[in-house]
């Protein structure tokens, strides 16, 4: 890309595009490429909703050359951030190319065409008598080895002889008679078959019914037995609606998951990571800081094996209860007081922050709070 877009330009389209003044907007795109950065050098890569995926790779050291002197140097390892943008992003910056379509390109070119009509002159002008005796001979073999298939594979009509039928002598007069009394006597053991099946068919019942007659109060009694555990079963429901509405005090019980706890400092660590580790948002912060000021000077760096006590929050970042703007407001402030001297732009920012918590915070500690920059807060929207 030839343009180069400035930090400047930068900030001023976002302020005018967003509608929020340039003062928050230079805030916003830093606390964005901070959380990016942390990001990176914690898990290596980054998943923003709406933009694309940050990916931290390792480069390994390589051979290039100086641009300016054109000599050998060696590139040392080092580390490249790649950005793949969202579907929808992607989209929108391709835009105005949409219309553009591939085109494919042919695989034999014009020049590589001549080319090699002028190997083919070439050969013709060279080679012509020799070539055409072979091609003579070659087109010869040719056409006698199509012949002799055309000889060999040729269908022919072959006459097959006719069948010719069997007449079988008709059997003597002895083995007609034999079928016959075996005929007979297959049909007798049928017809005792028959018979036999409708007497058990008539006489059985008779003698059975009795029979099932004494059988019938065992099905009777083990229908009741069957019947009989329904009572345990209601037993058991009233149990479980009895732990049921027991359920209730459990979720009034589940505050007690935020009560406060205690942390032991570690290498690496800060205020942001602790506050994303326990409240699942880096913002809060200055509640940290606020319950452990006189362990922390600055609120930037921390101190390995120092326990600091971890406040419960009540509500939610989105939606807390007063008594957690109350603590957000007096964190806010304490950020004021130990960046007003550091730097005062982040002062100021906290000292905004705290405002919108608690309106009445200038009058509360209008002491601790410096008159010049109540003014500015006053005049900057």
């Amino acid at each position: 890309m030839a343009e180069k877009i400035s930090f400047k330009s930068l900030i001023h389209d976002i302020s005018a595009r967003s509608g929020f003044s340039q003062n928050i907007s230079r805030v916003f795109v830093r606390e964005m490429a901070a959380v990016i950065r942390e990001g990176l050098l914690e898990d290596g890569v980054v998943h923003l909703t709406g933009l694309g995926i940050f990916r931290l790779r390792d480069i390994a050291e390589r051979r290039g050359r100086s641009p300016a002197s054109g000599q050998e140097i060696i590139i040392p390892a080092h580390r490249k951030v790649y950005f793949k943008p969202e579907k929808r992003l992607r989209e929108l910056i391709n835009k105005q190319f949409k219309h553009l379509k591939p085109l494919s390109v042919p695989e034999k070119s014009v020049e590589k065409e001549k080319e090699l009509d002028s190997f083919n002159r070439f050969l013709n002008d060279s080679f012509v008598d020799g070539a055409i005796e072979a091609k003579v001979e070659k087109t010869e073999n040719l056409t006698e080895i199509k012949k002799q298939k055309e000889t060999v594979y040729a269908p022919t009509l072959v006459q097959k002889p006719e069948k010719k039928k069997s007449i079988s002598p008709p059997p003597p007069s002895y083995l007609q008679e034999e079928e016959q009394t075996s005929r007979k006597g297959l049909y007798a053991t049928i017809l005792l078959i028959l018979l036999l099946v409708f007497a058990y068919m008539n006489y059985w019942p008779l003698d059975e019914n009795p029979v099932r007659q004494q059988d019938s109060p065992p099905l009777q009694a083990q229908q009741t037995s069957m019947e009989a555990p329904s009572a345990p079963e209601k037993t058991v429901e009233k149990k479980i609606k009895e732990k049921a509405v027991t359920k209730p005090p459990d979720k009034q019980a589940a505050p007690e998951k935020r009560a406060l706890r205690s942390h032991l400092t570690r290498h690496g660590e800060s205020l942001w990571r602790l506050a994303r580790r326990y409240y699942d948002n880096g913002y809060l912060w200055p509640l940290l800081y606020e319950a452990n000021h006189d362990k922390i000077k600055n609120p930037d760096f921390m101190i390995q094996g120092v326990t600091l006590t971890i406040p419960a929050l009540q509500g939610t970042f989105e939606h807390p209860t007063p008594t957690d703007k109350e603590m957000l407001a007096r964190g806010h402030l304490r950020a004021y007081k130990a960046y007003r001297t550091r730097n005062h732009k982040e002062a100021l920012n906290h000292l905004r922050v705290a405002s919108v918590y608690d309106p009445g915070l200038m009058e509360k500690y209008s002491a601790e709070i410096d008159r010049q920059d109540e003014l500015l807060l006053s005049t900057v929207p």
